[in-house]
């Protein structure tokens, strides 16, 4: 991937897959807090937290690739957003 890659690729294609490994992560690491195993908890979160901030780091990078400018503010402030909640959980 280079900087020239169209937004719509890195939020599509590349977005769901880590869309659905974070609901995976989320998910196994609260398991593991009810079995009593917050260190691996602590763990899945932390991989959890450097995927979603890889995938908006190449997206925020990628932003400008649009075909419409408005797209470009549009997309960088759903990134700060989700990237907001994704600490927040």
């Amino acid at each position: 991937m280079n900087r020239g890659t169209p937004l719509w690729k890195v939020w599509w294609v590349y977005g769901a897959p880590v869309a659905c490994a974070v609901a995976l992560l989320v998910f196994f690491a609260e398991e593991l807090r009810l079995a009593y195993r917050p260190g691996w908890a602590d763990l899945l979160d932390t991989v959890r937290l450097a995927a979603f901030w890889l995938w908006c780091w190449l997206a925020w990078i990628c932003a400008g690739n649009v075909g419409r400018r408005i797209w470009t503010p549009v997309a960088r402030a759903a990134l700060a957003a989700g990237l907001v909640a994704m600490v927040a959980i």
